[in-house]
């Protein structure tokens, strides 16, 4: 006996599927859409995030093997839910489910690279549905722990399993500091080579971070030395570090309780 098995898939920021084609003048990359032009989720993107977390009987029944056999469930395509979808289309109005991004490759000197600048298109977040049929009864209950473990897909779904929340400052006093470049032979200043640089000098500030859970756990200490360095005021941040700027010291608390940041 078999089972069909409908999900919902929620996304909750920006997401790209690419299609595997240019976007024309306007994105390097564009997102998988449909004829009628909304964007969805492959059935067969499904089939082989899902694959991962399927091993044994399980993965070899209802997946197949490759070069010997094939699979016994069908996963279907993810689509926006239908009122929604015959709603934009009405108004023609499928382009409010996409956005574009842009992003540039920096170097270890912290600069953007000549020529790195790439935008691509993004979909925003949206709940999907499909479903998988044909599901032995036997292996139901594996296919729904799958699918509840398949937390991200498409671009960048490998990143790491922290979250840092954006701070943001409005009361920073600036200082702007004077330079001039030196010419190495004469040791005197090169005519027209002065510039001015401007610091923001921030007394204190808070910065939170959420770490997914099941990190490794010699991850997880690595994670907490590099914090224990900051906070010890080894390591800058910003730029200009080699100028003395951007170092500080400070504090931790794991949890609601004080960190010994002196442990490493």
């Amino acid at each position: 006996m078999s089972h069909n098995i409908t999900f919902k898939i929620t996304f909750l920021d920006y997401w790209h599927l690419g299609s595997g084609q240019s976007g024309g003048a306007k994105y390097d990359s564009s997102v998988i859409k449909d004829r009628q032009g909304f964007p969805y989720v492959p059935g067969k993107t499904l089939k082989g995030l899902l694959r991962e977390y399927a091993e044994g009987e399980f993965a070899k029944v209802c997946f197949g093997e490759q070069g010997e056999t094939r699979g016994m469930c069908y996963f279907s395509n993810a689509y926006i839910e239908s009122s929604t979808r015959a709603e934009l289309l009405k108004h023609n109005h499928q382009f409010l489910l996409v956005d574009s991004i842009s992003a540039t490759k920096i170097n270890d000197k912290g600069v953007a690279e000549s020529g790195s600048l790439r935008e691509i298109e993004v979909v925003i977040p949206l709940s999907l549905y499909g479903s998988i049929e044909n599901v032995p009864n036997e292996f139901v209950s594996l296919m729904s722990a799958a699918l509840k473990k398949m937390k991200r897909m498409g671009l960048n779904r490998t990143r790491g399993k922290i979250l840092l929340v954006d701070m943001y400052y409005n009361k920073a006093k600036g200082k702007t500091f004077p330079h001039i470049k030196i010419d190495n032979f004469t040791g005197g200043g090169i005519d027209g080579a002065l510039f001015q640089e401007k610091v923001d000098t921030l007394e204190s500030f808070k910065l939170k971070i959420w770490l997914e859970k099941g990190i490794d756990k010699t991850a997880l200490e690595a994670f907490e030395h590099a914090l224990c360095d900051i906070a010890n005021g080894l390591l800058a941040l910003g730029g200009a570090s080699s100028k003395g700027h951007g170092y500080f010291q400070g504090s931790i608390t794991k949890n609601g309780e004080n960190y010994d940041t002196s442990r490493f």
